[in-house]
């Protein structure tokens, strides 16, 4: 695969959303954050106006059920996507953001200001799209619960990649305890716009940089393939080997020598 240089930036995607009649409905959240000022706000319910009816039917239909903990929290600013996705050489594809009480919303109420002020605005940055790296700060480490810190602590420590160089997208923005699918859920607007994301990804980005399906592989098989040839398919997209297990290591990804090659691009960068 030949190098090149970057060329895929965050006002290139806009005028990629333009020129498809598309925007952001994720701005309608961020408007909210902004009006509110608090990643935890029992007053707000931080949804895309276009997904309100499908996620308000949903979270009545699993309470109904007797699954509340799968009901898609909504007091809390949502976290479709993380970090840099134009820039990091490492995207996570995954299911949605997971939600802990005793995190995200007691964690929080104990901070102080500045402390919230920064998670805030990092929910913020993230949902527009504006954000260069995953977990910037130990206030974003505290609610997160280091999940993502975690999970890539090895390959970064091993490796020498940096917190940038990472990016996660979710299915589906909203948080939950638990997933519990449905039909439904897949006629959501921000997950059109995800996908969106992903054909303006491949379409525009010019370096190397892949893919890992940690979570929803047949979902996202079908977004990637519709948009990939199958060589470019094999060089751009591994998975990691245990949907149980999100732990971005050499021992949990499937196809290592993509990872090879993205080190040894990196190298002839320096």
């Amino acid at each position: 695969m030949t190098m090149k240089m970057n060329s895929c930036n965050y006002e290139k995607f806009v005028e990629f959303l333009r020129e498809k009649d598309k925007s952001n409905p994720w701005e309608h959240v961020v408007d909210l954050g902004i009006k509110s000022g608090q990643y935890y706000d029992v007053s707000q319910k931080y949804v895309c106006e276009e997904d309100k009816s499908i996620i308000e039917k949903y979270n009545e239909s699993v309470n109904t059920k007797g699954k509340k903990e799968c009901e898609f929290v909504l007091d809390t600013l949502s976290l479709p996507f993380e970090g840099d996705v134009f820039n990091s050489k490492i995207i996570v594809l995954t299911l949605n953001p997971g939600f802990v009480e005793e995190v995200n919303h007691t964690m929080y109420t104990l901070l102080n200001e500045e402390s919230q002020t920064k998670i805030t605005d990092y929910h913020i940055q993230n949902l527009q799209l504006k954000c260069k790296g995953i977990v910037p700060n130990d206030a974003i480490n505290f609610i997160g619960d280091k999940y993502w810190l975690n999970k890539t602590k090895k390959i970064r420590h091993e490796y020498g990649f940096e917190k940038t160089d990472f990016a996660i997208l979710q299915y589906i923005g909203y948080q939950s305890s638990k997933f519990y699918d449905s039909k439904d859920l897949r006629q959501l607007k921000s997950i059109e716009f995800t996908k969106l994301l992903i054909e303006f990804i491949i379409k525009y980005r010019t370096d190397d940089y892949c893919f890992i399906i940690a979570r929803r592989r047949d979902v996202w098989n079908q977004v990637l393939r519709s948009y990939l040839t199958d060589d470019f398919y094999k060089q751009r997209v591994t998975e990691l080997k245990s949907y149980l297990n999100s732990t971005i290591s050499k021992d949990n990804i499937k196809d290592w020598s993509i990872i090879e090659r993205i080190l040894k691009n990196r190298i002839k960068c320096y």
